[in-house]
């Protein structure tokens, strides 16, 4: 059985743990013994996200593949040198570790970012954090092209071209209170869920 979600109090912290052997292949999407259906939770991920982040050009959410996308495209006209640039985001539910919701100011204290004195956070500022079981499990690329073609600039510029980098985890900030974050993180720790992702316990 999987463990219920954990709620503290300076921030939401949602933990979703699954039992699987070491070494074998991700399980399926498991059904929805208790709750919405993983269909269901990701399409209201996508979109509360879509309507939220509007910044993106698309945001979709796969429950067959347990995973989001989110794009963005900047069209030729938009560039100086006629250069299209697409950028896309992905992580897979299934290596979702943890999700947790705190205020910015406590974000940027544990990331260990300096705040502005003559700026600081407003206390409705709330950051929802997904943070994956490797370091590499957010995937961020960039591609620029010209009338279809991927292009390259310089030797030494061609990170700011075209990238594939990879982190270990993927945040949105919300400046109007913590409830719709804290809703966004409860469906998706039931994603996690679902898809069997989550912390695995120890072996020994």
């Amino acid at each position: 059985m999987l463990k219920p979600c954990l709620m503290t109090i300076c921030s939401a912290v949602l933990v979703v743990s699954g039992m699987s052997a070491q070494g074998q292949a991700p399980p399926p999407p498991k059904p929805a013994d208790e709750g919405p259906s993983l269909q269901v939770t990701m399409q209201f991920v996508q979109e509360k996200l879509k309507a939220k982040l509007p910044y993106w050009t698309d945001i979709t959410a796969d429950p067959a593949n347990c995973q989001i996308t989110f794009a963005k495209h900047y069209g030729p006209e938009l560039s100086a040198n006629g250069n299209s640039r697409d950028y896309t985001t992905t992580f897979s539910f299934r290596e979702v570790e943890r999700i947790e919701v705190m205020p910015l100011r406590e974000y940027s204290r544990v990331t260990g970012q300096e705040e502005d004195p003559d700026n600081p956070p407003s206390p409705d500022t709330f950051v929802l954090r997904v943070l994956m079981t490797t370091a590499k499990s957010v995937h961020e690329r960039k591609t620029t092209s010209k009338k279809g073609k991927v292009v390259s600039g310089p030797a030494n510029y061609n990170a700011n071209w075209n990238y594939d980098k990879y982190k270990g985890e993927w945040t949105a900030t919300f400046q109007e209170g913590e409830d719709l974050a804290n809703r966004l993180a409860k469906a998706m720790a039931h994603a996690v869920e679902l898809c069997g992702g989550g912390s695995k316990p120890e072996p020994f």
